[in-house]
């Protein structure tokens, strides 16, 4: 049976150093050994099955320019998102903490303290509006738009015309896209679609951000 002291891995070490793994825990409703796995996927670089919050709290703490304080701000801030999102909050304020959980991991990429710069986000333009946030090859693309199915298309610009290489279905009660599968240093451009009852609308191609 696995210890529940044991956070031997490069994940477990670095959220040690900044935060209480209980904290982490009660603050995704979660067990330690489920922690615990949670980490040794990331550290495999298997995503599948972990909560989309906790993995950019993991993305955040793995960041050697993070430290314990914007560690300790990103868990209060999900925290108190969190007991909003559970008392049936407009979907605007929903808006308002998606981007703000955004703009955290956008200033982390680039190194920045937060008492430096906050990065300003801005919306696409269209029907269906875009964010993509970049960040050691991986992207995150947030949308906004009409009620339906979305779905995400990655394309390649191949002899002057996109080529799509790859498409990824949204995730039920997510409004954001997660892309971590991409080369680095190559010009991808991303199209977000949305189907509803009267047809399909999208978002235009937008250039992805890695970094």
């Amino acid at each position: 049976m696995r210890n529940m002291e044991r956070t031997s891995s490069p994940t477990g070490d670095a959220i040690k150093r900044k935060l209480s793994l209980s904290d982490v825990a009660d603050a995704f409703n979660i067990s330690r050994p489920t922690l615990y796995k949670m980490i040794d996927r990331y550290d495999m670089g298997d995503y599948s099955g972990i909560n989309g919050d906790l993995l950019r709290l993991f993305d955040i703490v793995s960041d050697e320019k993070c430290e314990a304080e914007d560690a300790q701000a990103y868990l209060l801030s999900y925290k108190k998102r969190d007991d909003t999102v559970s008392r049936n909050v407009p979907r605007s304020a929903m808006d308002r903490s998606i981007r703000s959980s955004a703009v955290d991991i956008d200033r982390l990429a680039n190194g920045v303290s937060p008492r430096e710069r906050r990065t300003a986000l801005e919306w696409s333009e269209g029907d269906v509006r875009t964010v993509s946030i970049g960040q050691n090859g991986r992207s995150m693309v947030v949308f906004d738009g009409p009620e339906g199915e979305y779905r995400l298309e990655i394309y390649l610009e191949i002899s002057g015309k996109p080529f799509k290489i790859s498409e990824y279905r949204q995730t039920p009660g997510r409004n954001y896209f997660l892309v971590d599968d991409l080369l680095p240093n190559v010009g991808y451009r991303f199209n977000v679609v949305c189907r509803y009852n009267h047809g399909e609308t999208d978002s235009g191609l937008q250039e992805l951000r890695l970094r």
